[in-house]
């Protein structure tokens, strides 16, 4: 592995990341989903679809090897992470902790206000959330196919760990 850098996606990583996406998420990392769901989220991965994607998205950052996409983060709207994927070999490597710092640091310039990010968790991810700060705002909760607990950070509490920037 070379080093890693970290950078905005643009138009041209779409087809990277669609890849990545269908590569990183099956039936192992979504568990208690439907096929028919992880087929749904699996179709918004197209390139075309990533490319519209990261150009509406409030905020988006890939993890680059050398030239490869190993790791993408979405946020839709400033409030929700709406996806998280690494390599499956470029795991536990601090790179999806990294990637949700970028976001923080973000965060601290664009919404500064901004009290609660939400994400929603699949049990094969729970843990990850856990340990970058995330607590549960629900129990698992079964949804047009799919299997997620939410989770909330909150940034302006003074007892929780802020992220470091």
């Amino acid at each position: 592995m070379t080093e890693l850098s970290y950078r905005p996606p643009d138009e041209s990583d779409a087809p990277s990341i669609s890849e990545l996406v269908l590569h990183a998420l099956d039936a192992e990392t979504l568990p208690g989903w439907t096929p028919h769901a992880v087929s749904s989220l699996l179709a918004k991965a197209s390139p075309d679809s990533m490319r519209g994607q990261i150009a509406s998205a409030a905020f988006a950052h890939v993890a680059v090897d050398g030239k490869r996409v190993v790791g993408f983060i979405l946020c839709k709207q400033l409030r929700f992470l709406n996806l998280l994927v690494v390599e499956p070999n470029h795991q536990r490597q601090g790179i999806g902790s990294n990637l949700t710092r970028r976001m923080f640091q973000n965060l601290l310039s664009t919404a500064p206000d901004l009290s609660v990010v939400e994400v929603n968790a699949t049990e094969h991810s729970l843990s990850f959330w856990r340990r970058v700060g995330f607590y549960p705002l629900s129990e698992f909760i079964e949804f047009d196919g799919c299997r997620f607990a939410r989770l909330g950070y909150w940034r302006k509490n003074p007892r929780l760990p802020q992220p470091e920037c």
